[in-house]
């Protein structure tokens, strides 16, 4: 098994150079998480991190499935970065502006708190920021600049971690003000890189000294029906991935969303396997899939053993341990968490093979399929785990999140084996 592993590593340096950074980058993001909640009770741990969902789901949302459409396009050669980045600098100025006006809108008309408006306010500034800096990481991927990638995840939260450490250090209080501070700042460094490197490889001076003939409604409607898959996947799926924690604060207390984070960022540790196939072998998926569909096929099969092999294994360590695990990270504040994570650990491996999966449906049909999947999913998501915290609490969070990731799997396998792999 080991020298299988060696084997791996040889072969695909590229997917280690990310897969550490995302390494490092999850651990300074995990150390954020546990100093902040040691800092703050469970209530107002919940609270930030639950708005914090709300301000990155606006944030994901205005990137739209954009990585995916070029390296869709860029893979095609029929297009070229001036003409893509063209479009999807287009995209960025119209949903930059249409979400922040929901956000701010959902700020004054949601069911909020005056401390909850207080930091949405605050985090805001993260709708532009944040989709500059993930565009970057494609832009280097495509350009095969994996080192590049690697730094540039591990910069924000390593920011993030030094402003926290630098904080405790001169005595200062970390409460809910300083924190948002501390977000907005550690990714500051990493947007001006980003904006570096998005004129660099996207050419997009000209759109300043051209705005008007730009910024056309004509252009627009072209570009969005040239996305539409991609962008109703994407915004699907961070819809998703979102509500969670906002039907646990909202139906539930600060307090539940703050048990159930701390479980859960453990859970977004184990997603760097994931996240690094994505990252390193995507463009990969979008070149094969136009030559050779059952080279993808074998690519994605082998891959996920590969991955299992490496997560299965913790997974079943942290199941057994969760309350030493709890206890030792967060301390008896959070031991209510330990029954949440010995659960919700498994969702990690579930996501590993859906992942690999919806790769293949995405490059090989524009993300049609796996946007009915998630709309699917979506859809049973809402009701299902309304019912299920009705009756069992927190618990029934959990309960829905593993079956609706079964579920996801299953018409993710369905639409592969169907309607792409032996469709004839």
């Amino acid at each position: 098994m080991i020298k299988k592993i060696i084997l791996k590593i040889n072969k695909n340096k590229n997917y280690f150079y990310v897969f550490v950074g995302l390494v490092f980058s999850s651990l300074f993001l995990f150390a954020n998480n546990l100093i902040i909640a040691r800092q703050l009770n469970p209530s107002n741990y919940g609270l930030f991190f639950s708005i914090l969902a709300i301000v990155m789901m606006f944030a994901n949302l205005v990137v739209s499935g954009l990585p995916f459409y070029l390296q869709d396009q860029i893979s095609s050669k029929i297009s070229n970065f001036k003409k893509t980045g063209k479009e999807i600098f287009l995209l960025f100025l119209l949903f930059i502006i249409f979400y922040f006006i929901i956000l701010m809108g959902w700020t004054y008309l949601g069911p909020n708190t005056l401390a909850d408006k207080k930091i949405l306010l605050s985090l805001s500034i993260l709708i532009v920021f944040n989709p500059f800096i993930e565009l970057s990481k494609t832009l280097l991927q495509i350009k095969s600049k994996f080192l590049n990638i690697s730094i540039l995840n591990i910069a924000v939260n390593f920011v993030r971690f030094l402003l926290i450490v630098l904080v405790i250090y001169s005595s200062l209080k970390l409460d809910l003000d300083t924190v948002s501070v501390i977000y907005i700042l550690g990714s500051l460094f990493p947007f001006i890189i980003s904006l570096y490197l998005f004129s660099k490889y996207l050419n997009f001076k000209f759109i300043f000294t051209s705005f008007h003939k730009f910024f056309s409604f004509q252009l627009i409607l072209q570009t969005l029906k040239k996305t539409k898959y991609y962008i109703s996947t994407n915004f699907l799926y961070f819809v998703y991935a979102s509500l969670d924690i906002l039907i646990i604060k909202y139906k539930l207390s600060n307090f539940d969303a703050g048990i159930f984070f701390s479980a859960y960022s453990i859970i977004l540790g184990l997603q760097i396997f994931g996240e690094a196939t994505i990252r390193t072998f995507s463009f990969q998926y979008f070149k094969k899939i136009k030559s050779n569909i059952k080279s993808v096929e074998l690519f994605a099969l082998q891959n996920t053993r590969f991955l299992m092999t490496l997560v299965l294994p913790i997974c079943l360590i942290i199941s057994f341990h969760s309350d030493i695990i709890i206890e030792l990270l967060y301390g008896d504040k959070y031991l209510k968490s330990s029954g949440v994570l010995k659960y919700l650990v498994f969702l990690a491996p579930l996501r590993i093979i859906t992942t690999n999966l919806q790769l293949i449906t995405i490059t090989r049909k524009s993300a049609y399929y796996t946007s009915i999947a998630l709309l699917t999913i979506l859809v049973i998501k809402i009701p299902l785990m309304l019912i299920l915290i009705h009756y069992f609490a927190l618990v029934g969070a959990v309960i829905c999140l593993i079956i609706l990731e079964i579920l996801n799997l299953m018409l993710i396998s369905y639409f592969n084996n169907q309607k792409i792999l032996n469709s004839k």
